[in-house]
């Protein structure tokens, strides 16, 4: 999410370790596994990564961006935004610098990709607002949801979920991590000895009424995005790669 990624912490010396590469550099692994489960999306760009842990993004037309291992094997979905306006596309870690004849076409299409509905609603309910991005990200609290970052004037942004048929799913909101509740920040120490909080958690307001929370954490060797309900219970929490 757009939001919950402006609380992933800074990556160090990103540049030197990611390269874009071409479609022809991947492993069989990859290309065979996208073809049998993405038979009717082609991969519009791949970003190699030399971290610790060596990883390939791959995105797909429709936004998605999936993850492998260096070997090929899937590890899961990554969270990828495209600016209508711009020549860059916003993810959790950093802003793309590569070719923008390479990237533009995918940043077109991810925007033009969003159910029809979406755009009603949004311009019927907030017609003050316009779209700075637009994404896919898989969550373990609610499966894909699309994410639209909107922006009102530079003080005035919010974070819209929708699924992926173009229901409305709710509003997500950054607050200082020292504003939250005492029931979910006791959750985190009992459960996620070892891990730190990220600057600031994240209230997602479902249409609903219910409020769930999201907190991001991290230690010397795993990010994580932790997913709670109202009462303080875990609802799930996944690794933020």
């Amino acid at each position: 999410m757009a939001v919950l990624s402006s609380c992933k912490k800074e990556v160090e010396q990103e540049d030197q370790n990611r390269n874009i590469s071409s479609i022809s550099a991947l492993p069989v692994k990859v290309t065979d596994f996208i073809s049998s489960n993405y038979p009717s999306l082609s991969i519009s760009g791949v970003v190699y990564h030399k971290n610790e842990v060596p990883a390939y993004n791959i995105t797909l037309r429709d936004a998605q961006q999936l993850t492998f291992d260096a070997a090929g094997n899937f590890t899961g979905h990554r969270p990828i935004f495209f600016s209508q306006s711009t020549n860059n596309s916003i993810d959790a870690k950093y802003t793309f610098s590569g070719d923008p004849a390479e990237f533009a076409p995918s940043m077109i299409r991810a925007v033009e990709f969003l159910p029809m509905n979406i755009g009603q609603y949004v311009q019927e309910t907030f017609p003050d607002y316009h779209l700075l991005g637009a994404g896919i990200q898989n969550t373990c609290s609610m499966g894909n949801v699309y994410i639209l970052l909107m922006e009102m004037d530079k003080a005035n942004h919010m974070e819209l979920l929708f699924s992926l048929s173009g229901d409305y799913l709710g509003r997500a909101n950054q607050v200082p991590y020292e504003l939250a509740p005492k029931h979910v920040t006791d959750l985190i120490l009992a459960a996620f000895k070892g891990f730190s909080p990220g600057k600031a958690y994240i209230e997602i307001n479902l249409e609903g009424g219910e409020t769930l929370f999201a907190l991001f954490l991290s230690n010397s060797k795993t990010d994580l995005i932790v997913f709670i309900n109202p009462d303080g219970s875990l609802i799930c929490y996944q690794e933020f790669i």
